[in-house]
């Protein structure tokens, strides 16, 4: 009888523990009810377990995060797996295709060239790329500039979809030639539209100026200085071993890195401690260790808004490369600008986010296409839980967009039924 007794008791000790066990797992960390300035202890305890829940509930692959306070990388690691059928995890070495935060490392790179004097921002593009035309419904619009690219300010199309995914691309200079006989969907500095196109000409226009291939220059005037040793336009011999595969619904989406024939708007494979060396640059108004990349003054620029006077943009701000808002946009509302670009390609998702007054970073990046707005989502939950730990300032609720109703006949709401061409790609409106 005892020992029927003692059995029981075993298999309710057994069976209490797993329940906390299941519940730990599926209920969020304490928050400490205070806590030392500059202690990320609960942040990290926090974005593991919303990380966790997400990519499970998402049915994310991979996923790799870094966070940055100044100078320091106060937290890194990597979640599931870099490639799930030989069981490689995901780590902060683990290489990921970034997207479009390719367009940041562009933009650096054709202001250092400003810098030098050799090339002017505000020169018309054909300037330094005399083999760009393009037709124009609108004779009174000014040049087509440098500046505009930067901030999609050009009036060029989106994207010329056809050969831009393919084993065998062309090289990205063929793009220039399909132009000539398109049209500009709008004059210069009309309205944000965001255009891979644009950054692919700029990218033109470096090499031209450079003298060099673009890939190449990139490496030796940021990557290198910068210490980024995994990550490169190009694909070298070191960086495959670290390579995430990339997935679609859990099932490997097929090749690691789908070849992309405009690699200057979002070719760069990076990892997340690369990445972070980058936002240390920035934090570190312009320099990198002992290395000078941009003046501070440039940076400061780049974070300028350019298109504060552009009223159709309404509340789009935009500096050059960088996406712009405020600590109100994210719910936190004293922290300052945020300076941020989030990148995608065939099964990888990217965001890196930055507040630069209070030189705090995240980036996040993961090889699922199921982690399209989860990437997004994780960077604002860790950057609103690492400035209530640097600075003691608790988090407000995110602004939202003003909204106004506005009544109209069904016969009216009936005409703007169709196909729109918008920020994201074409929309369709129905009644």
């Amino acid at each position: 009888m005892r020992m029927l007794v003692r059995k029981v008791i075993k298999r309710t000790i057994l069976f209490i523990t797993c329940i906390s066990l299941l519940l730990g797992c599926s209920s969020a960390p304490v928050k400490p009810e205070s806590a030392t300035r500059g202690d990320y202890e609960y942040t990290r305890q926090y974005i593991s377990w919303l990380i966790k829940k997400e990519m499970k509930k998402n049915n994310i692959t991979g996923l790799s995060i870094a966070l940055v306070d100044d100078q320091r990388v106060v937290w890194a690691a990597g979640f599931g797996y870099a490639d799930k059928a030989n069981e490689v995890p995901a780590t902060p070495e683990t290489v990921y295709a970034v997207g479009s935060i390719s367009k940041l490392f562009t933009a650096t790179a054709v202001m250092q060239l400003a810098e030098q004097g050799k090339i002017d921002i505000n020169k018309p593009l054909q300037t330094y790329l005399p083999q760009f035309s393009i037709k124009s419904r609108f004779p009174d619009a000014g040049p087509i500039t440098p500046r505009n690219l930067m901030t999609h300010h050009s009036g060029l199309p989106s994207d010329v979809m056809q050969g831009m995914w393919s084993r065998k691309p062309a090289p990205f200079t063929s793009v220039v030639g399909r132009l000539k006989d398109e049209y500009a969907a709008y004059p210069p500095n009309y309205l944000f539209s965001y255009s891979n196109i644009g950054i692919t000409l700029l990218v033109h226009a470096i090499q031209n100026v450079s003298g060099r291939d673009f890939a190449v220059h990139v490496d030796e005037s940021l990557l290198r200085p910068m210490n980024m040793t995994l990550s490169g336009f190009s694909m070298r011999p070191d960086m495959q071993p670290f390579l995430a595969r990339g997935y679609r619904n859990s099932n490997e989406g097929g090749e690691a890195v789908t070849p992309d024939r405009d690699l200057p708007a979002g070719a760069l494979r990076s990892n997340v401690l690369d990445l972070s060396r980058f936002m240390q640059m920035v934090f570190g108004n312009g320099m990198s260790g002992a290395n000078r990349i941009v003046r501070s003054e440039t940076l400061a620029e780049m974070h300028r808004a350019q298109n504060a006077g552009v009223s159709l943009d309404l509340d789009v701000r935009i500096g050059l490369g960088w996406m712009l808002s405020t600590g109100e946009d994210i719910g936190i509302d004293s922290a300052g600008m945020v300076a941020s670009h989030g990148g995608g390609v065939p099964n990888f998702y990217s965001q890196l986010m930055t507040l630069p007054d209070k030189k705090l970073g995240v980036v996040v990046l993961s090889n699922s296409e199921s982690a399209r707005d989860i990437v997004a989502d994780i960077a604002v939950a860790t950057l609103k839980a690492a400035f209530e730990a640097k600075t003691g300032i608790k988090p407000c609720e995110a602004k939202k967009p003003a909204t106004a109703d506005i009544t109209m006949p069904q016969e009216d709401l009936e005409t703007y039924a169709g196909w729109y061409a918008a920020i994201a790609g074409p929309v369709k409106v129905t009644m």
